[in-house]
């Protein structure tokens, strides 16, 4: 089964630290299966990692191109 490119969509949430404080962070999930990823931070990083993170621990064990749907 080869790779797929799979569009996700991007939100910019708030997440709370350790301390208790909301972090504007961003939360992407995934048009196939509905999973979810979150990081702190809004910046490209912050997205790149989540997408990275989606192929990582995929429940359906597949090792998709995960992309901004944005873009």
């Amino acid at each position: 089964m080869g790779s797929k490119r799979v569009k996700c969509r991007v939100d910019e949430v708030e997440l709370d630290n350790d301390d208790g404080y909301q972090i504007d962070s961003v939360r992407v999930t995934c048009s196939r299966c509905g999973q979810d990823t979150e990081s702190y931070g809004t910046s490209p990083n912050s997205v790149r990692r989540c997408l990275v993170l989606l192929r990582k621990d995929c429940p359906r064990g597949e090792e998709n191109y995960y992309v901004d749907e944005g873009e």
